[in-house]
């Protein structure tokens, strides 16, 4: 039924001339009466397993002038008692019943003190440097709305260097709101933010379960200039089950996302009108590439032909449209033949 209309550990190098001017900054003015330069929001839920390494990686960071406000979102495991032992009054934590991610965030953004809100997420990791840079980018240009950097994605052993490639690509034809609608990829471990911004723009859109990140990074960029950092800064744990391979439920929020950002505004319309089309048409071949995996032949067709539709420069959602015309039979011998090569 269609329902789419609707770790690697890295010690910590010595302390930077820019973190340590700030550190002294801080102590000639007395740093304990006031705000911290940086809050770092991490919601987590259930996360014991993997928290306290990301809590760490802020720890290690050449810029020390920050705070850590985790957001337990209806944990039922140790994460709570395990963030209390290990890290004491070094994090402030809050709990709240479960409400998803961009409630939990919305809440730490609330609690936060700082000038700049830098997202982590529990499972993920910073390398010791980035927040330094990102706030010597917001010193350099006080104008910047978001600065973000690349990543590296990892299981194991293994590390993915895909997203490194993609978050310069997002910066490359300079209309960076219209480049997340087509592609996303811009981490949220990668972003900080000032308050301010957000404070303008407004936060998480709470009623999306998935890309709920990209429409917030649009609302800034749309609005103000955006940087990349062009280093990879961020480690981005990859798992299994991960609500990004829900492929119905991705399609059903990015839409959704689609159709509210057009309606924020001229200012926001502009930059992105071009690129939505674009974006359907993509979530549509998804949409297909299931339905034609699960054999659902003439669902798998009129998905191919509405992604056709959107984009009818989209050459492989033209293949698959017309592969899906053949008997299913035929269909499955070919995959069969596919796989054995």
């Amino acid at each position: 039924m269609e329902r789419a209309d609707a770790s690697r550990r890295v010690r910590p190098p010595p302390r930077s001339s820019l973190s340590s001017r700030m550190s002294s900054d801080a102590r000639a003015s007395g740093a304990k009466a006031r705000p911290p330069t940086v809050s770092v929001v991490i919601p987590a839920h259930n996360a014991r397993d993997f928290i306290g390494d990301a809590i760490d990686s802020v720890l290690g960071q050449t810029f020390q002038d920050f705070e850590i406000v985790v957001v337990d979102d209806g944990s039922v495991d140790e994460t709570a008692s395990l963030i209390r032992s290990r890290f004491g009054s070094q994090v402030r934590l809050f709990r709240q019943q479960q409400g998803g991610a961009s409630r939990a965030r919305n809440r730490g953004i609330a609690e936060a003190r700082g000038e700049f809100i830098a997202f982590l997420d529990a499972d993920d990791l910073w390398l010791p440097t980035k927040l330094e840079r990102q706030v010597m980018r917001f010193r350099n240009r006080p104008e910047l709305g978001l600065v973000t950097t690349c990543h590296e994605s990892f299981r194991g052993e293994q590390v993915f260097t895909k997203g490194h490639e993609k978050s310069k690509y997002l910066f490359g034809d300079g209309n960076v709101p219209r480049s997340i609608v087509i592609n996303s990829g811009m981490a949220t471990p990668t972003v900080m933010v000032p308050m301010a911004v957000l404070k303008h723009v407004g936060g998480f859109p709470e009623h999306l379960t998935i890309g709920e990140d990209d429409n917030l990074w649009i609302r800034i960029t749309s609005r103000y200039p955006a940087e990349l950092v062009d280093e990879v800064l961020v480690r981005c744990r990859l798992r299994e089950g991960s609500l990004s391979c829900d492929v119905e439920q991705l399609c059903d929020d990015v839409l959704l996302s689609l159709n509210n950002l057009l309606a924020e505004g001229p200012e926001v319309r502009r930059q992105i009108a071009s690129g939505v089309p674009l974006r359907r048409s993509a979530l549509f071949w998804d949409r297909g590439w299931l339905a034609l995996e699960e054999k659902e032949y003439w669902p798998a067709r009129r998905w191919f032909f509405r992604a056709i539709r959107e984009n009818p420069r989209n050459g492989r959602a033209w293949r698959f449209w017309i592969v899906s015309l053949l008997p299913g039979g035929i269909i499955e011998a070919a995959r069969r033949l596919r796989r054995s090569l």
